[in-house]
């Protein structure tokens, strides 16, 4: 619906005008009349007005004033001059003031309608002009992020995988549509020195900067797109008259890795896929993750996707037994330089995989543990620690990390196997622990496992070096600490028991008559007679 404002300072004109207009037919919701310049200012000040019907000539003012005036501050406003002087300079300067129109008084009825028709057909046309621009503007302010959500849902198929429906979705969001693209996974690996949390989000931002560049210098009209904190897919123009040469792009991806390693400090693979159709994107995505995902030997490189071809033969595996012998006869470090040698040939075969890593890790794993567990070491207990298991962890994602893995595994097992061929040391870490912990419970497997050693083996060796039984030497120890508290406190007797970790008194009277020939009452009132008797 429009509003209407009629300027003229005579009433009777006024009313005549609105008597003639079909307010239903034009769809006018309000007409407003002023009778000078100053009651039409006040009247838009008030309230919006859509057209302006104004005269020129008044008393307290010119109507080309009041539209010089409406166009300075109420530019949305279309305005028709109606006057009864056929005055060109009057016309001009109304045309000057983008006045819709000129007309002279007398009006037939016919010709105010149809007036007023065009000019609220100007208002709309205006408009929408308007609401154009600022969808013009908007676009153009978030076109980065509208192409981008455009390629995400290509490649999460949120747009069905159709070259028609990929077009219309082109076209209906305005995105620019190549005929053909070529997918860049960019992946980032590690820093080369610890970073802490706001210096690694800085650093990946001026990452990102700096892939934007160099996606752009590939090939006008690229998109870089963040598929996560550590993978940025770059799809590339591919069009028969600007299709980027391979070779261009192997030494572009080789200069930027190379700009990263030195600039930034950090290591990343550039995975380069072939040039697919749009509705083929996604397919080829998942084949360049695929290969980063099975990437666990190589930093810093570009793997082009048809250069890689994988090993079809058999894989020999590793002649673990032997390994196993050399361990058992010290040669660790050459052991270390077996499996690196192994691992390394993977590498050349291209067999190097998550898959055969994994492998790997479990078969390695499983013979330390034999090693360790034919020595009498309880092998998870000792390699159950902090970082054993965060090296462990992170075998799988490398070569590097498996090699740093190998490393502390054997290191560390070799060490404790040096330590327990010292029975000695570990029954001096026996008695250690039991004299630690006497007034608790202690129990073969606890103390077993203080040392990491099978309860059996280590029942045998405390045994030879001792002459007694672990129990036999808790039990003694026991007793001689409740000799004295009998004999030189005056504490309980049911709180020495407990204090020894014998809830039960009877139990524990029982245990220390067996021990001594007393029970505990009667060896107090011994030790107390002996002691008065030494005193006279």
């Amino acid at each position: 619906m429009t509003s209407l404002l009629i300027v003229d300072d005579e009433k009777l004109a006024v009313a005549g005008i609105i008597s003639v207009l079909n307010r239903d037919k034009l769809h006018i919701s309000q007409i407003h009349s002023a009778y000078n310049i100053n009651q039409a200012k006040e009247i838009f000040l008030k309230q919006p007005v859509d057209v302006m019907l104004c005269d020129i000539e008044m008393p307290s003012g010119s109507g080309l004033e009041l539209l010089d005036w409406v166009n300075n501050n109420y530019p949305g406003t279309v305005s028709v001059i109606l006057t009864c002087h056929a005055d060109f300079e009057y016309a001009k300067k109304a045309v000057q003031l983008n006045s819709l129109d000129y007309i002279l008084k007398p009006v037939p009825p016919h010709e105010l309608e149809a007036i007023v028709k065009k000019a609220i057909e100007k208002l709309h046309e205006d408009q929408a002009q308007a609401q154009l621009s600022i969808y013009g503007h908007y676009w153009f302010q978030n076109q980065p992020l509208l192409i981008e959500r455009f390629w995400l849902d290509v490649l999460n198929q949120n747009i069905e995988p159709d070259s028609d429906a990929i077009s219309r979705a082109a076209i209906e969001r305005n995105i620019p549509l190549h005929d053909a693209v070529v997918p860049i996974l960019i992946v980032f690996q590690r820093w080369h020195s610890e970073v802490n949390h706001a210096g690694e989000q800085a650093m990946k931002a001026a990452i990102r900067n700096a892939a934007e560049f160099f996606v752009n210098s590939i090939q006008e009209n690229s998109v870089l797109l963040s598929l996560g904190t550590d993978e940025f897919l770059a799809i590339v123009p591919a069009t028969s008259d600007a299709k980027p040469a391979i070779r261009q792009l192997l030494k572009s991806c080789e200069r930027f890795i190379g700009d990263c390693h030195r600039y930034y400090k950090c290591d990343l693979c550039i995975y380069l896929g072939e040039d697919v159709v749009p509705r083929n994107l996604a397919e080829m995505v998942k084949n360049l993750k695929g290969l980063e995902e099975n990437n666990v030997a190589y930093y810093n490189r570009v793997i082009h996707f048809n250069s890689f071809k994988p090993a079809n033969q058999q894989l020999v595996p590793p002649n673990m037994q032997l390994w196993s012998a050399m361990l058992l006869g010290n040669a660790v470090e050459e052991v270390i330089q077996e499996a690196i040698h192994y691992l390394n040939g993977l590498v050349e075969l291209s067999a190097m995989n998550v898959e055969n890593l994994t492998h790997f890790h479990h078969d390695f794993l499983q013979m330390i543990y034999y090693l360790l567990t034919e020595k009498g070491v309880m092998a998870r207990q000792l390699l159950s620690d902090e970082q054993s298991l965060a090296l462990s962890k992170k075998a799988n994602r490398s070569l590097a990390d498996m090699i740093d893995w190998i490393r502390h595994i054997i290191n560390k097992a070799m060490s404790f196997l040096g330590t327990i061929e010292e029975a000695q040391s570990v029954v001096e870490r026996t008695k250690e622990y039991i004299l630690r912990n006497i007034n608790k419970e202690l129990t073969r497997e606890s103390i077993a496992g203080h040392v990491f050693l099978n309860p059996d083996y280590l029942a045998r060796v405390f045994k030879k070096s001792t002459g007694v039984t672990i129990n036999d030497f808790i039990l003694n120890e026991r007793v001689n600490i409740a000799q004295e508290l009998l004999a030189k406190t005056d504490m309980p007797i049911s709180a020495v028991a407990a204090h020894l970790d014998y809830m039960n008194f009877s139990k524990f009277s029982q245990m220390f008559k067996n021990r001594t020939g007393f029970n505990p009452i009667k060896y107090r009132e011994t030790s107390k007679r002996l002691q008065a008797k030494k005193v006279k």
